[in-house]
């Protein structure tokens, strides 16, 4: 695997979403981007950017130390290993 064919997992991200907003719509008045875009970054369809990253940690409160956590988590697809 290259590093251009990395996924991340975001599932940690969606579940804290959930549980301060409860849907996306509620969290987007805090962000600079709409519910389309969010969805396509969540899913893997188009990749965060640095400001991304730091205005939804902000919006959901995640502390630095657990940055890492919700955005750098590597996607092991069934059929591979890491």
């Amino acid at each position: 695997m290259s590093l251009m064919d990395v996924e991340f997992d975001h599932s940690a991200l969606k579940g804290r979403i959930r549980e301060m907003y409860g849907t996306y719509d509620n969290l987007i008045p805090k962000l600079s981007y709409g519910e389309t875009s969010l969805s396509q970054k969540l899913n893997g369809k188009v990749n965060f950017s640095r400001k991304d990253m730091l205005e939804l940690a902000k919006a959901l409160n995640i502390p630095d130390t657990e940055f890492s956590r919700y955005f750098f988590i590597v996607k092991v697809r069934k059929n591979e290993r890491m």
